[in-house]
């Protein structure tokens, strides 16, 4: 939710504030969560505290690289989201390990420094080729835009997508053990899926590039939905259980690199409002209870 604010405050101040205010504020959330005693506590700390900060980082992130190409636009966005998603996977075993190792507590405060010195290196990395507006940070005009049938449908075709694209995240691994695998070839299964996304964002971006942005984002959309079909439903084996993630995570991984690099396309200096929007409506949050329907 908060990357509508991120998008119009980028637009004012610049990339660098909004990068080192935002890193600043997802490692004071980690830090503090790691000082809680009571679970609620998590609810500003580690949920308002550095879901604002997460916001503050990865819109401008995505934004930076739509001012510098236009050829290659899908391209580079792929490889932008292809690494966050790379660097989840690796994240992922890192905190498992540090958790066995130093408890919860320090690996939190472990988190709060890495972060903020990773965020704080990338801000003076940054360098954005058009410069921020000066102007009143916030007008309904500004969103004049966003009230289009082309939008619409634009964040509702993305927003109902990722309803169902993290299923995937929650539900493999379990479903692999109900098919009687052991804990180690069910992670396999989600560990697969994260790197064909990865290769899937790349690929897509380049794809995009060369045949046309939207026309590939409605190729892979459809694919992600026969693959479903074809793979997901009737899967009762491990073989094509794994089929399914290494297909699905091709085609599935480029929607968002392609709607990242179409909003410039179709906005312009609005861009980077828009894309706060466009990673609104995506209700991945659902998908969890969604599943269980």
């Amino acid at each position: 939710l908060f990357s509508i604010l991120a998008g119009t405050l980028v637009s004012v101040f610049g990339f660098r504030p909004i990068l080192l205010l935002g890193s600043a504020i997802a490692s004071a959330g980690y830090l503090t969560a790691s000082f809680v005693d009571y679970p609620l506590l998590l609810i500003p700390t580690q949920g308002i505290m550095v879901g604002l900060g997460g916001a503050l980082i990865f819109t401008p992130l995505l934004a930076v690289p739509s001012h510098w190409f236009m050829r290659k636009r899908a391209l580079v966005a792929g490889i932008c989201v292809a690494g966050a998603g790379l660097g989840g996977l690796t994240m992922a075993a890192v905190v498992e390990r540090l958790l066995h190792v130093v408890g919860l507590n320090w690996t939190l405060r472990i988190l709060s420094v890495l972060l903020f010195s990773v965020g704080t290196i990338c801000s003076f990395l940054i360098r954005p080729r058009l410069p921020s507006r000066q102007e009143t940070i916030f007008r309904w005009s500004t969103l004049d835009g966003v009230w289009t049938l082309r939008f619409l449908y634009l964040a509702g075709t993305v927003a109902l997508f990722y309803l169902i694209d993290f299923i995937p995240l929650f539900i493999l691994p379990a479903y692999s053990l109900s098919l009687g695998e052991n804990e180690e070839k069910s992670a396999l299964v989600l560990g697969i899926l994260n790197i064909t996304q990865a290769i899937g964002r790349i690929a897509s971006g380049w794809v995009g590039d060369r045949f046309g942005r939207i026309n590939t984002l409605a190729l892979i959309l459809g694919a992600s939905s026969i693959v479903c079909f074809a793979l997901w439903l009737p899967a009762s084996d491990y073989g094509t259980l794994m089929a399914f993630a290494c297909i699905f995570g091709i085609f599935s991984g480029g929607v968002i690199s392609l709607a990242v690099s179409i909003i410039p396309d179709l906005y312009g200096i609005l861009g980077m409002i828009v894309s706060g929007w466009i990673k609104t409506h995506k209700p991945n949050q659902l998908s969890l209870p969604f599943s269980h329907l």
